[in-house]
């Protein structure tokens, strides 16, 4: 008799024990981070998933995270009414999307809803809305999704997987949230996550601070241009919206006659020709005509004539590898006619690098011979 009751009153504790007892439970992660979710998605982008419905794009993307989609869920519909998983999953009404959640937008055409997924730096993966292939787009469509044929599906809210890192790498700050009250009023955006960060290259103009109405304007955005000639260009202020005139730029316009009369310019340089010499071509900033400087060659590592005439000394008429006072006789004889230069000695007898051969050639040569210039 003592045995059992000594045997009851063990149980008895052991029971009294397991009821007290605290439970820890800790909350379930599927087997993929949140980087790894994301990868998944981007390599998505431009095929079509499963059968091309939008569904099949988030079963798939259920099923890599190792996770099920809700039960009996066939129209993307149900994602926002059927039982799910509640330990790796939680579905949030009017929730603003966040990387990994799945979007859910209710009726609409064919009364069967549309499902796609949140990914990073501001884009949402759809599939079976704009072709029946996966395609991300910038609109996260929270106010509704319209369709081609004019109906609108109600945007519900996610369905958010927990995440084995719920953490993002990437920090997208997407979104104005206010700017510095003191001068400058530097403008602040925020990330989904709810950090904000200042960027200091941007700035807000209010009206009533003293600060801003004594500023400098900038020429941040082409405004227009004169009707009559010369088109001087118009600039608008980032900052307060005034429009200025910048009299040192002007426009080509093909219509007007003294446009076409103009003497272009060599603003761009273009290009320049594959057969040596390489002269170079320049593009006029007016009106696009292109023309070749033969005053000016462009030197081609890869160019065989390029390359032995970098070897060549300037000055070296004579090909003796140095510069004595017979390459200043040489020129002398072939200004006067008494001798030619060929054209390969050219470039070593043009000391002055003009294109063309004159006394003043020779005399830089005697000057450096003389030590009266330190070289050619």
């Amino acid at each position: 008799m003592k045995k059992f009751l000594s045997l009851l009153l063990a149980v008895i504790m052991m029971v009294s024990v397991i009821l007290v007892a605290p439970i820890n439970v800790s909350a379930a992660t599927c087997s993929k981070t949140l980087t790894e979710a994301m990868a998944w998605l981007e390599s998505k982008e431009g095929q079509p998933v499963g059968d091309g419905e939008c569904v099949a794009l988030t079963n798939a993307y259920l099923q890599y995270l190792g996770l099920r989609k809700p039960d009996g869920a066939y129209f993307a519909k149900d994602w926002a009414t059927n039982n799910y998983d509640t330990n790796y999953l939680t579905r949030i009404a009017g929730a603003t999307p966040q990387p990994g959640d799945i979007l859910i937008w209710i009726d609409g055409p064919f009364n069967a809803g549309h499902v796609a997924i949140c990914g990073n730096s501001g884009k949402y993966y759809h599939q079976n809305y704009q072709g029946r292939f996966v395609k991300a787009l910038t609109e996260s469509y929270t106010s509704g999704l319209t369709y081609r044929d004019g109906g609108i599906a109600p945007y519900y809210g996610v369905l958010r997987p927990h995440f084995s890192n719920n953490t993002h790498t990437t920090h997208s700050y997407d979104t104005y949230v206010y700017n510095w009250d003191a001068h400058p009023h530097y403008k602040c955006y925020q990330c989904f996550c709810g950090e904000v960060i200042t960027n200091k290259e941007e700035t807000t103009y209010i009206d009533s601070c003293v600060e801003c109405q004594s500023h400098t304007c900038n020429k941040d955005i082409e405004y227009s241009y004169w009707e009559a000639h010369p088109h001087y260009l118009m600039f608008k202020c980032s900052l307060c919206d005034k429009v200025s005139t910048d009299y040192t730029q002007t426009r080509h316009i093909s219509t007007c006659e003294e446009c076409q009369s103009h003497n272009c310019n060599k603003d761009i340089e273009y290009s320049y020709w594959e057969a040596h010499p390489h002269y170079l071509m320049f593009k006029c900033s007016l009106c696009d005509k292109v023309s070749t400087d033969y005053t000016q060659t462009k030197h081609i590592s890869s160019c065989n004539e390029c390359f032995a005439e970098s070897m060549k000394v300037l000055g070296d008429t004579d090909d003796d590898g140095k510069v004595t006072i017979k390459d200043a006789t040489a020129i002398q004889k072939h200004v006067a006619s008494l001798i030619v230069i060929d054209e390969e000695k050219f470039v070593c007898a043009d000391t002055d690098k003009d294109n063309k051969i004159t006394v003043k050639d020779a005399t830089r040569i005697q000057k450096f011979l003389a030590a009266l210039i330190p070289e050619l």
